[in-house]
């Protein structure tokens, strides 16, 4: 048997935190937005300004027309970019279509070394999964800062690199679970002393995203500040990185 690769031997200390810290997360309700509907109902003013909420987010988008004459109901809301926060600086790790950069929510597509996030956002798949299969791509890296380091993710075995072949099965005889490929490793096992259960193996991307304990999902509050980004502004970047892969 061949020297176990041990960067693809996850610990199972490690797998269970990330599984726990998913539940907890799940656990917690979303706050309720504050709509524009009720920040009319009650206008913030010298008065009030103490015991009214205010959203300061919504305004964010306010174009104010006259500073000396200036109340929330007064304000004229400019049609500008979705994009609230093009003056600070994101991260080089940052989603590239959303801006989420959470390290434990984002990975590097090793096909185009650009980076996405586990996030949904409006579209059916997470924002990895999504990029990968319209670019046609195989193969991540996971952010050095996340709970399991800076690995790209690969068999134990024999060395694939493909996700979506990729999957997972926890030792028989170690706390750890052994990244696998589907075909052939753990398809014909061949070893009389294997170290695994082939028949227990569990692929690394379920319902469209990466597992939760291996690639975080954001929470409400990093949701809440990305940018939105619809399908079809998906497939125009896409198709413009085909021709110009560092145009955003």
């Amino acid at each position: 048997m061949k020297t176990p690769r041990q960067k693809n031997w996850v610990s199972l200390d490690a797998y269970e935190t990330a599984s726990q810290a998913v539940d907890r997360t799940s656990d917690k309700k979303p706050s309720q937005p504050t709509t524009s509907a009720s920040m009319n109902e009650k206008p913030v003013t010298a008065d009030n300004s103490a015991t009214s909420p205010v959203n300061l987010k919504s305004f964010r988008s306010m174009k104010i027309t006259d500073p000396e004459e200036f109340t929330p109901n007064s304000a004229v809301v400019s049609d500008i970019d979705d994009d609230e926060d093009e003056d600070s600086e994101l991260p080089e790790h940052a989603c590239i279509y959303c801006g989420i950069h959470n390290p434990d929510c984002v990975v590097k597509c090793l096909g185009c070394k650009k980076w996405f996030c586990n996030s949904r956002g409006s579209t059916s798949a997470a924002h990895i999964v999504t990029h990968l299969v319209k670019a046609r791509h195989k193969e991540i890296q996971l952010h050095e800062k996340g709970p399991l380091g800076d690995i790209t993710l690969e068999c134990y075995n024999c060395g694939c690199h493909n996700v979506f072949l990729l999957g997972y099965i926890p030792a028989k005889s170690d706390a750890v679970v052994v990244i696998l490929c589907r075909y052939p490793c753990a398809s014909n096992p061949s070893s009389k002393d294997m170290l695994w259960d082939a028949s227990k193996w569990q692929p690394l991307i379920g319902d469209r995203s990466f597992l939760p304990w291996l690639v975080g999902v954001p929470s409400a509050r990093d949701l809440s500040m990305s940018k939105k980004i619809t399908m079809p502004q998906i497939d125009r970047l896409e198709e413009l990185w085909k021709n110009n892969a560092s145009m955003t």
